[in-house]
């Protein structure tokens, strides 16, 4: 990236009816492939757990986290919760 970002936060909103955590395009393919980020991509506040709960996308926390960490997150930015790498493990 030309500003040499070296993390970006994902949004929590949606495009297109797919959550900002969960849209590997916007993440993999957009941020990394057409920006050409190579640093870390950063979770908003419990959005990986709102996959569950909000946009009803993933049965629960840990089926969240996969879609999360596959669609290009690689930080869960939650104070307090080490669970994150338990769940995708």
């Amino acid at each position: 990236m030309k500003a040499g970002a070296h993390t970006v936060m994902a949004n929590s909103s949606e495009v297109n009816g797919t959550p900002g955590h969960a849209n590997g395009f916007l993440l993999k393919d957009v941020l990394r492939g057409e920006l050409g980020l190579q640093g870390f991509v950063v979770s908003d506040w419990v959005d990986i757990k709102k996959l569950v709960d909000v946009h009803h996308i993933a049965a629960n926390e840990k089926e969240a986290t996969r879609i999360a960490v596959l669609a290009g997150i690689d930080m869960s930015m939650v104070p307090s919760d080490y669970s994150f790498s338990n769940l995708f493990a």
